[in-house]
């Protein structure tokens, strides 16, 4: 499964994420045997794998900024055109130059994403492969952002 993940990450370039990082959503939920991963897309449409935490569940509904402040990094909300936080549906905008393509990206990904996940375990980012380096740390802050936010879900109009 290691290798089809390898094989299945270099064909659609997908990196590891890190911090800092800006304008990041969660697009999937990837599963490879006993390994599952958030796939997060940026505002460039690069694509990026965050080892799966349910914590992490509560960002699926937001876009997000990792920056770095004096002396530790911190999450916002990634503001939008407006000021107010950019919708994920403003993100799929962005995205993609067809406006169809982006609502059918955005309303197919968000249907995937609204599957429930009761049966995969959190990956133990204690079982650091090469390729993860400070990935518990990243998932540490988000998951601290995420215990933030108000319970349900952003509004996504």
């Amino acid at each position: 499964m290691v290798e089809l993940r390898d094989r299945e990450f270099a064909q659609e370039r997908i990196s590891q994420l890190e911090a800092p990082c800006d304008g990041v959503t969660i697009v999937r939920c990837t599963r490879y045997g006993d390994f599952t991963y958030f796939i997060w897309r940026d505002l460039e449409n690069k694509l990026y794998a965050l080892a799966y935490e349910p914590r992490l569940e509560a960002l699926i509904d937001y876009v997000l900024d990792v920056y770095w402040l004096v002396d530790s990094f911190r999450v916002r909300a990634t503001a939008g055109s407006t000021g107010w936080p950019m919708t994920v549906a403003e993100h799929y905008a962005a995205n993609f130059k067809d406006p169809a393509d982006a609502r059918y990206a955005h309303q197919t990904e968000r249907a995937a994403l609204d599957v429930a996940r009761t049966d995969i375990p959190p990956m133990s980012y204690h079982r650091n492969l090469e390729r993860q380096g400070d990935e518990g740390d990243l998932i540490q802050i988000l998951a601290a952002f995420a215990e933030t936010l108000p319970q349900g879900t952003a509004d996504d109009s």
